[in-house]
């Protein structure tokens, strides 16, 4: 029935208005009462009935909107506090003259707890060197069972057992060639360091052969039996094969067992078969009366070119093993 008061609809059980509250009188219904079609006039007036209002859409709406004023305050209360972190974030590193960086915080607190790898550089010992080849013998000392990433290349096979490594890099144009290393040990952080190595550009002298330059080349090493051992390095053989000219001269530690012994000229020459099974070709100024064809021997010596497509090596001391 309609509100007399209002002109709000309202179904037959209210007894008071939905809209405005007036109580309503039951037995006055409007079009539908089975007394008849006559209205109370002293309630309701044909001239104020109006088009019904259906109270319960307006429930509905009323719910709506609750919810939406409920979502829209969390929405901007996130939103300050996100403002606000951001900003205290910029008064700090305004207060401290530097950037605040959450990843370098975490890493600090990472490296306190876990030691760095060692890496020591022994050539070039300065961090600096100038050559001319187009490839430069780079010296490392390391912990055993190190990872060594060397220009992003894994030289970590290269590594000894007593942690030294010896790896030939590639200079790929004249100028400075920085060389990047980064070493990981085993339950330790990374370390990085990097040399600079300056390629010159050759000469005529440089890329000429000759006995004159041979021996400038060699006058430089040591003469004593202590000191040239001590100079001496392991040099991987495919190192040695990819690069002979990188080792041109380089003293090496090489052991293996004699094979097709011969003597000539007071000149001993054979080859020597490596634990991998690869050769080497050796001269030796002078007999070798106490050894003989099958005998393991270890020997220092000089890279001196190849002989036959192998290597050859001028070896100055040879020792029974």
């Amino acid at each position: 029935m309609f509100c007399p008061h209002c002109n709000t609809w309202n179904d037959e059980n209210y007894n008071y208005c939905y809209n405005c509250g007036i109580k309503l009188h039951i037995g006055n219904k409007v079009n539908n009462s089975k007394y008849g079609d006559s209205i109370d006039t002293a309630f309701v007036s044909s001239s104020n009935i109006a088009k019904p209002m259906k109270h319960s859409s307006k429930k509905k709406r009323t719910g709506s909107k609750k919810s939406g004023v409920f979502i829209g305050v969390w929405i901007c209360t996130a939103v300050i506090i996100v403002i606000f972190s951001v900003q205290m974030g910029k008064m700090i590193a305004a207060s401290t003259g530097r950037k605040v960086n959450i990843d370098n915080i975490v890493n600090a607190e990472q490296s306190k707890s876990t030691p760095a790898s060692t890496i020591k550089i022994i050539e070039p010992a300065s961090g600096y060197a100038e050559v001319t080849d187009d490839h430069y013998v780079l010296k490392i000392q390391v912990e055993p069972n190190s990872t060594v990433l060397i220009n992003s290349n894994d030289f970590s096979d290269l590594v000894n057992a007593d942690g030294t490594l010896e790896a030939s890099v590639n200079l790929p144009s004249e100028g400075i060639n920085d060389i990047y290393i980064t070493v990981g040990a085993p339950n330790r952080s990374l370390v990085r360091q990097s040399v600079s190595i300056k390629r010159l550009p050759k000469t005529i002298a440089d890329t000429a052969p000759g006995e004159e330059n041979q021996t400038n080349n060699r006058s430089d090493q040591p003469q004593s039996e202590d000191e040239y051992i001590r100079k001496a390095w392991d040099i991987p053989y495919d190192q040695l094969i990819k690069y002979p000219r990188v080792y041109q001269n380089k003293i090496g530690l090489f052991l293996g067992e004699i094979e097709d012994l011969s003597v000539q000229n007071g000149i001993s020459t054979f080859y020597l078969k490596l634990p991998s099974s690869d050769k080497l070709y050796i001269e030796y100024q002078g007999t070798l009366s106490s050894l003989k064809q099958g005998d393991d021997i270890k020997l220092y010596g000089e890279v001196d070119g190849t002989y036959d497509t192998l290597p050859r090596v001028k070896a100055r001391y040879i020792y029974a093993q």
